[in-house]
């Protein structure tokens, strides 16, 4: 999951997320899947080997040195060198550090990544720096030469409580909106670690798929936007999936979408919009 998802914020393209997504069987009724996309040892990139094309794990290399990460290789048997893991945090693996894109498009786009783990079917393991929104520690890479300890910054509880309280700083925002797509999380039964997910082919440009509950819970439609463009998503497309009488509700933002109104245009998602769509009746 962590390379695929990198893959797609990448190229704004989850086309390739999808398909793997779609074979993807689970074990059995009792058992599920740990899903996680940052760790402390980094983004292991071996696993998309035979899915992703070499010329797309090659870009997410290039990406991870431009913005500031460092990529640990493994021996091959001929000689050659292999990457096996991007060091790196999520975000800035997402976003450059040294760029110019505001911090609202950044976290947008982090949190798109991170609402796909949280309602992927599974159990979500959020990373501590991931939930705090940590950028690269080049300073702790210097101190112990060692790659991983960019995503291993330990920090004391007043640093952490100064940027929590600093209105609009990008931990602050982050950890505010991780805290909002949990509280809906655990709300809605669809999100059970068994409940079943069918994967949807809405749009490129974004990861779609609808968790369906055994019990009398309403299914949930998760859009997760990987693009920076506007997408579009159609009522038939939507309708073939969830039982609309007149319309849709939005469980992250409250946001209301009634039929007669977007028929015809459909949903628009602004730049890395997350969606997650239920049935609403009058």
């Amino acid at each position: 999951l962590p390379p695929l998802v990198l893959d797609a914020f990448l190229r704004s393209d989850a086309s390739r997320l999808s398909s793997w997504a779609k074979d993807l069987e689970f074990p059995s009724e009792e058992t599920t899947y740990l899903n996680f996309l940052a760790s402390h040892d980094g983004i292991g990139v071996r696993p998309a080997e035979g899915i992703l094309p070499e010329s797309s794990i090659e870009n997410m290399v290039k990406k991870t040195r431009v913005h500031g990460g460092e990529v640990s290789y493994k021996s091959d048997k001929d000689g050659g060198k292999s990457p096996y893991e991007l060091n790196i945090t999520y975000f800035d693996a997402l976003s450059d550090p040294n760029g110019d894109e505001p911090l609202d498009l950044q976290v947008r786009r982090f949190m798109s990544s991170q609402a796909i783990m949280l309602a992927f079917r599974g159990v979500p393991g959020i990373y501590f720096h991931s939930l705090v929104g940590s950028r690269n520690w080049n300073e702790g890479v210097k101190k112990t030469g060692r790659k991983r300890t960019i995503n291993r910054k330990k920090f004391s509880l007043e640093e952490l409580e100064s940027d929590f309280s600093k209105t609009g700083s990008r931990r602050q925002r982050v950890l505010g909106k991780f805290k909002k797509l949990l509280r809906v999380r655990r709300q809605h039964e669809a999100f059970h670690p068994s409940a079943e997910q069918e994967i949807m082919d809405l749009s490129g440009g974004t990861f779609s798929f609808l968790r369906k509950s055994d019990g009398a819970a309403k299914s949930v439609l998760c859009i997760h936007s990987v693009s920076p463009d506007e997408q579009k998503v159609k009522i038939s497309e939507i309708s073939r999936h969830l039982d609309i009488n007149d319309g849709v509700a939005d469980l992250i933002s409250g946001e209301r979408f009634r039929k007669a109104n977007w028929e015809e245009n459909g949903i628009r998602l602004a730049p890395y919009e997350v969606l997650w769509l239920v049935e609403e009746q009058s």
